[in-house]
């Protein structure tokens, strides 16, 4: 994997120097719990990811702006949270899965607040641990709980930039674009989050939706899927972009990092004109 990411053209992935939670203060990662008392609303914590970490720690950033500019403040952000784990459970190391998934409860549970996160396939991961520690009676209620404090990326910011107007300022006179937002698998097909994303994307002057005709396919990244079947994995992004070359499109959004990458890469061999974002890239963008 490390290989393969050197590989890449410097214009596609530019490895930072410093990762996201390395460029964060020292704190002790604690919070008042109490709501804000300029605002009335509670903080929350921010999950980062390896992506945002290490590879492209924009998205974090953004992500923590968007945060604050709907009035919550800055995020809170443990500096011991560690990978998801998704990619040691899915090449079998269910112990380093469960290790990862230990590290990651205990760092938030300092407060109780929710917990967002800014990676569908993390959100999906995060969503399983209760799983990973089913014969485990003490674990399993920690992941329980854990669990049920997480918040999907596109769903919070759907719902309090909706809500939460008053606390944000959007460009006046805002030039068309047309989107394509793309669906990522662990969204689409488990958990069924589908409208929110585009609702989100819908509450901003002149963004125009594009969606293909034969609905939402896979980018074929996959996860380990790319690292261990990349020929198989590089027919269904090209099936998928033979599709898209069809449509009139100014940006490429999504909100999975592996999807992002997997866009990133496929725009810059076959469209290079067009860019892919992330979400929150994307959103902080078109805010004033």
């Amino acid at each position: 994997m490390r290989l393969r990411l050197l590989s890449f053209d410097p214009d596609i992935l530019r490895l930072p120097g410093k990762s996201y939670l390395d460029s964060l203060p020292n704190t002790d990662g604690e919070k008042d719990k109490t709501a804000d008392s300029e605002t009335g609303q509670q903080p929350i914590n921010y999950f980062v990811g390896c992506f945002a970490n290490h590879l492209q720690p924009e998205i974090a950033e953004k992500t923590a702006l968007l945060v604050s500019r709907i009035g919550k403040g800055e995020p809170v952000v443990p500096k011991d949270q560690t990978c998801c784990g998704m990619a040691a459970l899915a090449a079998g190391k269910n112990d380093e899965a469960r290790a990862l998934a230990k590290k990651n409860i205990e760092a938030y549970e300092e407060n109780d607040l929710p917990i967002l996160t800014s990676c569908s396939s993390c959100y999906f991961q995060l969503m399983t641990y209760e799983e990973l520690f089913a014969d485990d009676p003490e674990w399993h209620q920690r992941a329980r709980l854990f669990s049920a404090r997480l918040v999907e990326f596109s769903s919070f910011f759907n719902k309090n930039l909706a809500d939460g107007l008053k606390f944000i300022s959007t460009k006046e006179s805002a030039t068309e674009q047309k989107v394509f937002y793309h669906d990522p698998c662990h969204l689409r097909f488990q958990l069924k989050i589908i409208r929110e994303p585009r609702k989100l994307l819908q509450l901003f002057k002149g963004v125009k939706l594009q969606e293909l005709s034969g609905g939402p396919q896979c980018c074929g990244q996959g996860g380990l899927f790319q690292v261990a079947h990349p020929e198989l994995a590089l027919q269904v992004r090209d099936r998928l972009l033979e599709d898209f070359s069809s449509l009139a499109v100014d940006k490429v959004v999504t909100g999975c990092s592996g999807c992002l990458l997997q866009w990133q890469i496929g725009l810059a061999a076959k469209h290079k004109k067009i860019q892919a974002e992330h979400l929150a890239v994307f959103i902080a963008r078109l805010l004033q």
